[in-house]
């Protein structure tokens, strides 16, 4: 188990709480060797599904460490599977690139500057088990309102501000950042959660600050 309280699956501010929506993690049981440690998952969507999200937080993943070593020692890792290879491996890449595990985890990893990165447990190792079906149940049990909140991208010195109803869809806002800012991908998260559904599944409110990731 780990000590660290980000760590455990009971905190709340572990980043794994903002995956339970297609996640059910195990507290007690730990799989992967070395910085591959985890708590076991069982997947609520199919093997397709997860993949495919693996992919995508791969993505974010890539943006959050372009500046670093991270990405230059021995080699640029480009895919997923070049990953769990060069995590298997690799761990002087680590220390070339001046990054510092929490717990011998790659949960948690800081750069040399004091910055805190996350990954979920998803994208370090494969569920134990997977869904059939690969259906989810949100919730559309809220109101429909406008809300104004802010946009933050490191592309940017200055916040945007976008006002949108809680029953719109999020994908509005991802075309309209694309064609603003002349990209291919966004990725937006709010309190670490991706966002991919309508606003209202995501509590948002007029205070709210969503994290725009734009490559």
């Amino acid at each position: 188990m780990f000590t660290t309280p980000e760590l455990n699956l009971d905190h709340p501010y572990n980043i794994n709480h903002y995956h339970y929506l297609f996640l059910k993690c195990h507290p007690n049981i730990i799989i992967g060797e070395g910085f591959q440690r985890t708590n076991s998952y069982e997947s609520l969507i199919t093997e397709q599904q997860i993949l495919k999200k693996r992919n995508e937080y791969w993505v974010i993943l890539q943006g959050l460490f372009r500046d670093l070593n991270f990405w230059r020692s021995g080699g640029v890792v480009k895919n997923q599977n070049k990953f769990q290879i060069w995590m298997k491996n690799e761990m002087r890449h680590l220390e070339d690139a001046n990054l510092t595990l929490v717990e011998n985890s790659i949960q948690m990893v800081y750069d040399q500057c004091g910055n805190r990165y996350w990954i979920p447990i998803f994208v370090i190792n494969l569920p134990v088990s997977y869904s059939d079906s690969g259906i989810i149940t949100l919730n559309n049990d809220f109101e429909g309102k406008d809300v104004t909140f802010k946009i933050r991208s490191v592309r940017r010195d200055q916040d945007l501000v976008a006002t949108y109803n809680t029953k719109d869809s999020v994908d509005l806002l991802v075309q309209e950042l694309k064609m603003k800012e002349n990209v291919e991908i966004v990725r937006l998260f709010i309190q670490g959660k991706q966002m991919t559904q309508t606003f209202g599944n995501y509590d948002i409110t007029d205070e709210s600050i969503v994290q725009a990731f734009l490559f």
